[in-house]
């Protein structure tokens, strides 16, 4: 009977031994997560605040300099293209009517239609009035070169931290 009595005590001594190992390594994983779910959600609000700023940073309108010449760009495009169509309209009536080409006749105010009238502004406007008028705006712009270096700043901040957490997964193996 001692012996039953001993293998009893010890199959409980066993049995409280598990109990508490698997309290102990439950408590041990859940701190375990919370340390690196503490770590995660730091990494994770970086990131999210960088990848905002990166938005942001292009959302940013250009320089006044980069601007003007967009707009000057715009405005050459814009030109020629309405040239182009005009003179090609022209040309086609009168070569369709047999009427000499340039002929005041043959460009009457129906190539300007009033549904089409805002493409004078092409015509009338110059580069000079689009610098005047880009010289008064406020300067709240940043240049291509200063928007790409600050992107790349961001861009390799973004990549620590995927390393970082690349490298935390590595050492999980």
């Amino acid at each position: 009977m001692m012996n039953r009595d001993r293998v009893r005590e010890v199959r409980q001594q066993n049995a409280d031994t598990l109990v508490e190992f698997q309290k102990t390594t439950d408590e041990a994983l859940q701190r375990h997560i919370a340390k690196f779910d503490g770590r995660y959600a730091v990494l994770k609000e970086q990131l999210r605040s960088l990848q905002s700023e990166r938005t942001a940073l292009c959302r940013h309108p250009v320089s006044k300099e980069e601007f003007l010449e967009k707009a000057k760009e715009q405005l050459q495009s814009g030109k020629d293209s309405l040239i182009e169509r005009l003179v090609r309209e022209m040309l086609a009536g009168c070569q369709q009517r047999n009427a000499l080409p340039f002929n005041i006749t043959g460009m009457r105010l129906t190539m300007f239609p009033q549904e089409k009238a805002w493409e004078l502004f092409f015509l009338a406007c110059t580069e000079e009035h689009l610098e005047k008028a880009v010289a008064q705006l406020p300067d709240i712009g940043i240049s291509t070169k200063d928007r790409e270096a600050k992107l790349k700043e961001l861009d390799a901040e973004i990549s620590r931290i995927m390393q970082a957490l690349k490298d935390d997964l590595e050492s999980l193996k």
